[in-house]
This record gives structure tokens, C-alpha cells and sequence, in this order.
């Protein structure tokens, strides 16, 4: 591949023709202004499912490397579910329970990326159960006070009236709820905690009132069940179930084997033509957003394999991910690291937040995947948005390489 990036450099193909960059910053933040005034022009209000399209563009627009497009931060190690198909509760995972970010060095770091032009803030989905960080409901504020999208991952056991109101009174972006079905004794059964489910119904019914009453689209609602052999054929009755509780978006989850309890809930290969058959029945579904489309293409042909990023043509064992020029991702004791699936400690937590994202740790990663190597054996679980995006950056490095 003959294509480089300098450490701590923008990549740009070659014979492009190079301009100001206070000139193309001045361009592309008028042009992202005005597709936000169209759209909410047209829909009388400002969606928040646009807020990641756009944070996406200004990232493809500008590709700046000062600071990182988006923030994943990971709260707690503790979670007070017991999932089936999760090791998080398990003895060896205990090592790092009461181990938290401290409330100050979070609020230093939200008002580091509001100046820095970070964008987004990812928070939860690695295990622990974020609402059980102290003072969360603050530091979501804080960060959309520095005016940045925020999407919060939960299991939805702590969703109250109290959090949901001061959620949608800051006009929190996204909160992605995990949702195994619609069944509660199914839901409960996977969670490992009786009457996970009714806590979940009780919250969905809450927003809805919050939402109506307000006449807010805040925040914009996404459930998230993890495809498994014990909900597999209730896709169609999900569906029903999440239009009628007023959720906006599906995401179907592919089951990730992190846990030797996860081997037991995977699909077999009958189950799992029976699981395309579901999915193509619901496939057209038009009432609600889905990502149906994706997950009957991971599971296509993937018979006797668990589902993951496909390589690149002609380089079986090279992958290129984005994502190291996008994400910066803060754990649960403090460390930093590139992706959600590394743990690697590479950088505490205290240090400058410019200096860690244009660290040498982090630019010789960078260098290792634009050789086209595998940074951890984890990349090949990779799933979700990701890997979409993974994807088509894998086919513009081969035509700018070419």
C-alpha cells in the first residue's frame, strides 16, 4: 500500500490539490449549518437521529487529528444485571469493581473535547451499567452544555422519572436501551434479574408522556437486543412491541462469543436459517428504523462462523479500521485506549488530552493499521456501525492505494 500517514497528520489521497485549511474549516462549518437548518426546517424541529450523520460528515469533511471526533467513556465495571452471555460479574472481572474515573478529571476531560472539536460522546456498552456512575445525570448535561452529541448505552434497571425528565430537559441526543425481547420472562431469563423487563416497559412509558407532553424529540429512543437461540423467532412481535412503546430505531445485535456462557445461547446453523427467514419477513418493514439489512448480511453464508469484518479483497489478513483517527476511549480505572474492544492501558487519564490523542502509543498503532494489521485478535468481533464504517474505509484506502 502505498499511501502513509505521518504521525499525528491528516490523510489525504494523493493529487489532491491542498488549500487553506481555515478556508475549507470556514466552508464545510457554513455547508454542515445549513443541512441542519434545511432539515429542521423541514421536520419543524431539530431530530437527534440526525446528530451522528452530521458529527460523521464533519469528521469526513475536515479529518482533523488536534483532538478526537468522538469520546467513548465506560463508567463503571459494575452492572447490576447478570446476562447470560457476559463474564462481567464473574470473579476474574472483580479485580476492577469500585474502580472509577473521579467526577473531576471527567468534567476536565467533557470541557477539553467541547474546545477541542470533538463532536460526540459514546457512553456505556462494555459490560458495566453506566447509571451507576455517581453524578452521571451531570456530566450528561455538562456535555451537552458544551453543545456535543451524546449517546447513552443502558440496561434501563435505573431508569426513573427523575433521570429521564432532566435527560430530556437537556435534550440528550440518543439513549440506546438493551432490550432482548419483548417477552418479559425471556428478557429476564437472559438479563439473570426478575423483573429487568418491567422496568424497561415502565421507562419507554415514561418517555413517551415526556416526550408528548413536551413536544420534544429528545431523546431520540434505540432498543438493542442481542440476537440469541432463545429470541431468535420473536423478531416480529419486537418489532410491534418497540412502534407501539414509541421507540424511533432497532438495532439488532449479532451475539459476541467474550464468554464461554455465550458459546451456549449462538445459533445453530438450522437456527440460524430459520433466523433468516424471520429476518427476511421483517426486512421491509417501513414504520420504525431498522438495521435488519446489515444483519442478514453478517449472518449470510455464515453457517459454522460467527460473524465479522470481512477482509479486504485480495489481502486476507489485513484489515484497516477508522477507527483510530476517530475515538478515543476512556475505561472504567482511568486508562485510555483506541477502541472498546481493547483494554490495553496505554495512557492514564490525568495527562493532557491533546497530548494523549497525538501520543507515540497511539500514532504507532496508527501506523500498524495502515500496514493493514490486525491490532488485537478482537477486530474480527467487531460488529454494529463500526464495522459499516470500517468497511467503507477499507474500499477508499484501495482506491486511493491504486
Amino acid at each position: 500500500m502505498q499511501t502513509a500517514l505521518s504521525a499525528g497528520a491528516a490523510f489525504e489521497p494523493r493529487g489532491r490539490i491542498q488549500i487553506s485549511r481555515g478556508f475549507v474549516n470556514l466552508l464545510g462549518s457554513i455547508m454542515l449549518r445549513s443541512i441542519k437548518n434545511i432539515a429542521s426546517t423541514i421536520f419543524k424541529r431539530n431530530p437527534p437521529v440526525f446528530a451522528d450523520s452530521l458529527a460523521r460528515l464533519s469528521f469526513s469533511i475536515f479529518r482533523k487529528l488536534q483532538g478526537p471526533q468522538a469520546i467513548e467513556w465506560f463508567p463503571s465495571y459494575v452492572c447490576n444485571s447478570r446476562c447470560q452471555y457476559c463474564g462481567g460479574y464473574d470473579k476474574e472481572a472483580k479485580a476492577g469493581f469500585g474502580k472509577i474515573v473521579p467526577t473531576k478529571n471527567i468534567t476536565e476531560w467533557i470541557k477539553s473535547s467541547g474546545s477541542s472539536g470533538s463532536t460526540l460522546w459514546n457512553i456505556g456498552g462494555r459490560g458495566g451499567e453506566p447509571l451507576l456512575y455517581p453524578k452521571l445525570i451531570e456530566a450528561l448535561e455538562l456535555i451537552k452544555f458544551y453543545k456535543m452529541q451524546g449517546v447513552l448505552i443502558t440496561n434501563g434497571i435505573l431508569l426513573d422519572e427523575a433521570f429521564l425528565s432532566r435527560l430530556a430537559k437537556a435534550k440528550w441526543d440518543i439513549l440506546r436501551i438493551s432490550l432482548d425481547s419483548h417477552i418479559p420472562e425471556i428478557h429476564d431469563q437472559i438479563r439473570g434479574i426478575e423483573g429487568n423487563f418491567r422496568n424497561i416497559d415502565k421507562a419507554l412509558n415514561l418517555l413517551k408522556k415526556i416526550k408528548e407532553d413536551s413536544s420534544s424529540a429528545y431523546p431520540y429512543i434505540i432498543c438493542c437486543p442481542v440476537i440469541t437461540s432463545k429470541n431468535y423467532k420473536h423478531i416480529p412481535g419486537y418489532i410491534e412491541y418497540c412502534i407501539k412503546q414509541g421507540v424511533e430505531e432497532i438495532q439488532f445485535m449479532p451475539l459476541i462469543n467474550v464468554h464461554q456462557r455465550a458459546a451456549q445461547l449462538s445459533l445453530s446453523d438450522e437456527q440460524k436459517n430459520e433466523l433468516m427467514v424471520f429476518l427476511q419477513a421483517s426486512v421491509g418493514e417501513k414504520r420504525i428504523r431498522h438495521n435488519i439489512g446489515f444483519i442478514i448480511s453478517l449472518f449470510k453464508d455464515s453457517k459454522n462462523t460467527d460473524p465479522g469484518i470481512p477482509v479486504v479483497s485480495n489481502s486476507p489478513k489485513k484489515l484497516y479500521c477508522i477507527h483510530l483517527w476517530k475515538t478515543l476511549v476512556i475505561s472504567e480505572d482511568g486508562f485510555l485506549s483506541p477502541c472498546s474492544l481493547i483494554k490495553d492501558k496505554l495512557l492514564k487519564i490525568n495527562g493532557s488530552y491533546t497530548g494523549a490523542w497525538n501520543s507515540r502509543e497511539m500514532n504507532n498503532l496508527r501506523q500498524k493499521i495502515l500496514r493493514g494489521e490486525l491490532i488485537s485478535p478482537l477486530c474480527n468481533d467487531c460488529c454494529g456501525p463500526l464495522r459499516n464504517e470500517t468497511d467503507n474505509f477499507n474500499r477508499y484506502l484501495q482506491e486511493v492505494s491504486h
